[in-house]
This record gives structure tokens, C-alpha cells and sequence, in this order.
């Protein structure tokens, strides 16, 4: 939940169709609908790669998988990353088991004892439009750190959607380049993590 800018040297076709934000005491829900132009399979194979988060959200420091369960299509994945509102800034990790049903979806559940959180679950549904894909990304988290009053439910609204769009805009041209749709009149972008403190 940071506010974050992304300078993006290719074209992007990232259409916001829906977002709905919740805060209810600790507890935050957030639902949200894009369309980007690549194909469902580069989407999906982008989403999973677990250990190149940081490519595809610059507030993620570090990633990477704790354990995989072939049987099950489940892996541990803890992520690392800063979150920063106004003056509140935080340190934070989440490690969640998801669960993959390629190429359509991806359930997280976090688990609570290695996390900065005391629950939460996440999925992303994809789904074919035309040459593009729709992504359907949904969450509840309640964290287990102390969020400052004045940190509003506005404040946290608009900066979630500008991180949002941001990282829909990484999906999507990480999946192009890797499907061979991405422009050869784009510069390719550096995948960088936001070390700065």
C-alpha cells in the first residue's frame, strides 16, 4: 500500500473495468478488475514466478519460494517488502501457501506465525478477452502491526489503486516480452526493487 511512480517507456493497454476497497477496524478488503493485452498463458507463468516479485512491484524487496508440493500444485512463498503512506512506513513480511490452477488461478493463504499478519487470502482469477487477458484480483488482510489513525481509508484506497495499475502495467509487459508481442519500438524497462529507506 504505497504510493509509488511508475515511468513506463512502452505503450500500455491497462483498462480498469472495477475496484472496490473495504476497511472495517483492522481489517482490509480489497476487489479489483483490469484488462491487459497479452495472452492468458505469458500472464499466468508471470504471476507464478515467485522469485522476480520485485519486477513486477518495486516496493517488494525480496522473494522467493520456502518449500513446493508438486502433488498438491502448492508452494510457500515468503515476500518481503516496505510499505509506505505519507510518514508511516513499515517493514513488512507475508509468507502465504498458494495454491495454482494453471492457467486460470492463484489462491494465497497467509500464514500467520511467519507473517506480519494476523489472516488473510488472495486470489487471482484470469480469464481470456480477445488477444488479452482479464485479471480478477481480490484480497482480505488484517495486519499485525499498529496502522495510524490518521492514515485514512482514503489514503489507503488511492494508493492501493496507483500500486495496482502499476504493477498491472509490469504484468502485462513482462508477459509481452516474454510471449514475443512486445513492441520493438519499446525500451525495455529495468526490474528494480525500492531499496531506499
Amino acid at each position: 500500500m504505497i504510493i509509488w511512480g511508475l515511468s513506463c517507456a512502452y505503450a500500455s493497454e491497462v483498462d480498469i473495468r472495477h475496484y472496490a476497497f473495504q476497511r472495517e477496524a483492522d481489517n482490509f478488503g480489497v476487489s479489483i478488475t483490469a484488462r491487459i493485452e497479452a495472452p492468458i498463458g505469458a500472464v499466468y507463468e508471470t504471476l507464478t514466478d515467485y522469485s522476480k516479485l520485485q519486477c513486477l512491484n518495486p516496493v517488494i524487496i525480496d522473494s522467493k519460494v520456502l518449500s513446493y508440493d508438486p502433488a498438491n500444485r502448492q508452494r510457500r512463498v515468503l515476500t518481503r517488502f516496505r510499505d509506505c503512506i505519507l510518514f508511516f512506513c513499515k517493514d513488512v513480511v507475508k509468507v502465504e501457501d498458494l495454491f495454482e490452477e494453471q492457467p486460470r488461478m492463484v489462491t494465497g493463504i497467509v500464514v500467520p506465525e511467519l507473517s506480519d499478519f494476523v489472516a488473510g487470502h488472495s486470489v487471482w482469477r484470469l480469464s481470456p478477452d480477445g488477444t488479452g487477458t482479464l485479471m480478477v484480483y481480490s484480497a482480505k488482510m488484517q495486519p499485525a502491526f499498529w496502522v495510524p489513525p490518521l492514515i485514512g481509508t482514503y489514503l489507503i484506497r488511492s494508493s492501493f489503486y496507483g500500486e495496482f495499475v502499476g504493477t498491472a502495467k509490469r504484468i502485462e509487459h513482462v508477459s509481452r516480452r516474454q510471449n514475443g508481442t512486445y513492441s520493438q519500438n519499446s525500451t525495455e524497462s529495468k526490474c528494480t526493487s525500492l531499496t531506499n529507506r
